[in-house]
């Protein structure tokens, strides 16, 4: 998340230059905070992170804050689906 954040600034400062240092928040983060529940699919959230350019989303239950899932909980589970793919194929193959 750290890492985001810094990315963040940093695109921003070569945007806005020095006068950035004086600038309010709102400026470089995102104003609009695009939130799910538990039940929303993980090819949703990925579909949605991806098209609008989002890192993380608040995930919310009965209105309160339960998670927040960032890009690289979505990529991590991406992969460990295909290294379960392939394996699965490799056993159908060798046996």
């Amino acid at each position: 998340q750290k890492a985001s954040t810094v990315a963040a600034v940093v695109e921003k400062l070569e945007q806005y230059g020095a006068a950035l240092l004086e600038a309010p928040v709102h400026q470089i983060m995102t104003a609009e905070v695009h939130t799910c529940v538990p039940e929303d699919s993980l090819d949703d959230l990925e579909s949605a992170m991806t098209e609008k350019r989002f890192r993380h989303v608040p995930v919310l239950s009965d209105g309160k804050l339960v998670a927040i899932v960032s890009i690289g909980d979505v990529v991590k589970n991406r992969i460990d689906d295909l290294q379960a793919e392939r394996d699965q194929l490799r056993t159908y193959i060798q046996s």
